[in-house]
C-alpha cells in the first residue's frame, strides 16, 4: 500500500472518529514525514481526485480536506 493510500485512509478515519480531518502536522507525525511532505501527498491525492479541498488560510489547510466518495462500477 502506497503512503498516499495510507494517508487517505488516515484522513477518512480521522473524519469519522473526530469529525474533522487531521492537520498537516498530525499527518506528518503519524507517517514520520515533514508537514511539507504531507502537503505534497495531499496535493497528489487532490490531483488524483481522491480528495477535495477548500481555500482557507494556510494555518488550517488540512482541516479543509474532504474525501471524494467514489461510485463503484460493475
Amino acid at each position: 500500500m502506497k503512503i498516499r493510500d495510507k494517508i487517505l485512509k488516515f484522513v477518512k478515519k480521522s473524519i469519522k472518529n473526530r469529525g474533522v480531518p487531521p492537520t498537516l502536522i498530525e499527518i506528518g507525525k503519524r507517517f514520520k514525514i515533514s508537514h511539507i511532505a504531507a502537503m505534497y501527498h495531499l496535493n497528489k491525492l487532490k490531483l488524483e481526485r481522491k480528495i477535495r479541498t477548500r481555500k482557507v488560510i494556510k494555518r488550517r489547510a488540512a482541516r479543509s480536506i474532504k474525501p471524494v466518495l467514489m461510485k463503484i462500477r460493475n
